[in-house]
């Protein structure tokens, strides 16, 4: 997610599936160091039932039905401007608390968790 909430730049397409300048969200996935020391294995083996991936309009229809006990968050230090945003529509995030933070070379990865 960008500094201005965006998940997506404007102007999704099937030349460009992230939008304008939405590449740049995912630069920090290849050197991800700090992220495996941390999560590694205990993330992947944390027991949950369902993981959720899909765009923004998917993550609100489950935020907005209650439906997300934990959410990731990785925010990259970047201003698209226009796009996609994730919070978009959704009423209730008042159960979601910060339980992790994350700092890492281009991107924070934030966890937050339902109370």
């Amino acid at each position: 997610m960008s500094l201005d909430g965006f998940v997506a730049g404007a102007g999704q397409s099937l030349q460009e599936p992230l939008g304008i300048g939405g590449e740049q969200l995912h630069e920090w996935v290849f050197p991800r160091e700090a992220w495996r020391r941390t999560h590694g294995k205990a993330y992947a083996a944390s027991g949950k039932d369902v993981a959720l991936a899909g765009g923004a309009r998917t993550a609100q229809q489950y935020l907005s039905a209650g439906l997300v006990d934990e959410m990731q968050l990785h925010v990259v230090p970047t201003l698209l401007g226009g796009g996609e945003r994730l919070f978009d529509g959704v009423a209730d995030l008042q159960g979601l608390v910060l339980v992790e933070t994350v700092a890492a070379p281009n991107v924070v990865h934030l966890k937050f968790a339902r109370q």
